[in-house]
């Protein structure tokens, strides 16, 4: 289970945290706001939140299944992730406005 959870988490910040910060790194260090450790810093906390939502929705997914419930999985995991990355992205509008 740790495995798959590396795993997921690698995948997850490559693919999604990684481009996402990306595109708010200059405008993070034009406002001096985004040095290389808090940019660091900010892609663990982001990979973080986004696995650990993703392994809550999985085993949600998994106690429905077995209570035989029909289940668009898809849909309940994009659901996650756009949520997830919409707080995040509010989340750190808010201390750039600080």
């Amino acid at each position: 289970m740790n495995t798959s959870l590396e795993n997921a988490s690698r995948i997850i910040k490559s693919k999604l945290v990684l481009p996402f910060i990306s595109n708010l790194e200059k405008p993070l260090e034009s406002l001096n706001l985004g040095d290389e450790n808090s940019i660091y810093l900010m892609e663990e906390e982001l990979t973080t939140v986004l696995v650990s939502a993703i392994e809550n929705k999985i085993s949600e997914i998994i106690k429905r299944l077995l209570a035989n419930e029909k289940i668009d999985v898809h849909k309940e995991l994009k659901h996650i992730f756009i949520s997830r990355v919409s707080k995040a992205a509010s989340m750190l509008s808010l201390k750039i406005l600080r």
